[in-house]
């Protein structure tokens, strides 16, 4: 079920927010997406190549590695396209090259994680998100154009690990970050799952500092039919 996910069994937060805190002050200038480079999406895919990691994200290091790689990305695209935009049921009301970009950013691979990454960093500008923004620019335009079965409304569940610098800041400080009422912006792409039986999963046996974020009314995409981890491994 798709729309992403991961939490110290100690402090778990769950509440119901009516909007997405700035962990930082620091933003884009209004409508700088549009301004960001109109690929294709295999030439938005070719763009994460040798992407740098962004500042204070030593866990992300594996991920900008494996992207100095072509074959890596290519690899990535010929599974997709295997997988999805060749398969039998694949959805035929929706653009191939839309599914290409959804579909990439459904699988455990460094394009969603990069983008995210470089999304929340406080030292974001449009020349340092090169790498990313012609990739995002065609994914926030598939989402839009997916058809109307494809939209949500209703109980979403979202695990975010807490050892990343920002979010373990807020997680120190969280009866102040994630007080009752304040709004909390995240600013990547965030994922939920519907299946509230998946947080037993993801809290058994973890010693690590997590956040969750339990929403009764979130407003999204389900991208269940599109999504490659199902494909993978069905």
């Amino acid at each position: 079920q798709s729309f992403g996910m991961s939490q110290n069994a100690t402090q778990i937060l769950s509440r119901t927010f009516s909007a997405v805190e700035q962990f930082t002050d620091h933003s884009l200038p209004p409508g700088w997406l549009t301004g960001a480079d109109l690929l294709c999406s295999n030439e938005s895919l070719y763009r994460f190549f040798d992407c740098p990691v962004p500042p204070n994200r030593p866990d992300l290091l594996h991920w900008a590695n494996s992207t100095r790689d072509l074959n890596y990305i290519l690899q990535q695209v010929q599974l997709v396209t295997s997988l999805l935009l060749n398969a039998n049921d694949r959805p035929g009301d929706i653009d191939r090259e839309d599914l290409l970009i959804l579909g990439t950013y459904t699988l455990e691979a460094s394009f969603y994680k990069l983008l995210n990454g470089w999304g929340n960093t406080p030292e974001r500008t449009t020349q340092n998100l090169w790498h990313v923004s012609p990739y995002f620019r065609l994914l926030i335009q598939a989402l839009r154009n997916l058809p109307s079965r494809h939209f949500y409304k209703g109980f979403g569940v979202r695990v975010l690990d807490a050892t990343t610098p920002f979010l373990n800041q807020a997680y120190q400080n969280y009866k102040t970050q994630f007080a009752v009422g304040k709004p909390v912006n995240f600013h990547s792409v965030s994922s939920f799952s519907r299946d509230e039986n998946l947080l037993t999963a993801f809290l058994e046996g973890t010693t690590k500092p997590l956040i969750v974020l339990q929403c009764e009314e979130i407003e999204g995409y389900s991208l269940e039919e599109i999504s490659m981890v199902k494909r993978m491994f069905d």
